[in-house]
């Protein structure tokens, strides 16, 4: 797996943002490595941003879609753009869902959901289980504007979009609960400062790296708010 956080200070003027480098894959056989030509911090459009846990090649081509989708909407506020991702993992997992139990028994979703008062009661009810049951493995983190500061937003299976912008920090894969532990501990508020918020967040990626698959190279941006603009400043760090 891995580990992502995201961290808003000083009342949600400004957010972290860390990602660890290992890249995970189940497909065509599971697999873990680091690789530090990665960065998972991916532009979703300008001044917002998602970070994924799970499947790499599942969470890129969701990213994908969904910015498609933001361009095409011409989306900005960080409640658009989770929806927008929320739409697109739910789409994807659908596929997945149609290429793995459907397609090699001849339906397709469409077809499934005709033909259901035709098919047997058994295959109905184990066709059900898996859709219901399936997971794709991924889940992000979503940080963008919202109304006068940052918002942030986990997005997740079965295809769900979560507002933390109440809690002020989050974190998803392998590492969450050592990184949530972490910041939990440390008494965290999106009241802090940046340099505090940075400390607090680099302590919560250290402490991750004692889950098992999460990588040590670490990628960082810090995104500030400027009210008078309605723009934002991106910081990069790599350690």
């Amino acid at each position: 797996m891995t580990v992502c956080i995201a961290a808003l200070f000083d009342d949600g003027k400004g957010a972290v943002l860390a990602a660890d480098g290992m890249i995970t894959s189940q497909y065509p056989i599971a697999y873990e490595f680091e690789n530090d030509e990665t960065d998972k911090i991916y532009p979703l459009c300008h001044d917002s941003y998602a970070m994924f846990a799970g499947n790499m090649m599942f969470g890129a081509a969701i990213v994908e879609l969904a910015k498609k989708d933001i361009k095409s909407l011409g989306l900005g506020n960080v409640n658009g753009v989770a929806t927008s991702l929320k739409n697109a993992y739910t789409d994807y997992r659908s596929k997945f869902i149609e290429q793995v139990y459907l397609a090699p028994r001849g339906l397709s979703l469409d077809s499934y959901h005709q033909r259901q008062g035709f098919l047997n009661g058994g295959l109905i009810q184990a066709i059900d289980n898996a859709m219901m049951g399936e997971n794709i493995g991924v889940e992000f983190i979503v940080v963008g504007p919202s109304n006068a500061g940052f918002g942030i937003y986990i997005v997740s299976h079965p295809g769900v979009a979560i507002c933390m912008d109440a809690i002020g920090f989050c974190a998803v894969g392998s590492g969450e609960p050592h990184a949530t532990f972490s910041l939990m501990g440390s008494l965290y508020r999106k009241s802090v400062k940046q340099s505090e918020a940075e400390k607090l967040v680099s302590q919560a990626m250290n402490m991750s790296e004692a889950a098992p698959g999460v990588g040590k190279e670490t990628s960082r941006k810090v995104l500030i708010y400027k009210e008078k603009t309605d723009e934002t400043d991106q910081e990069e760090q790599t350690s």
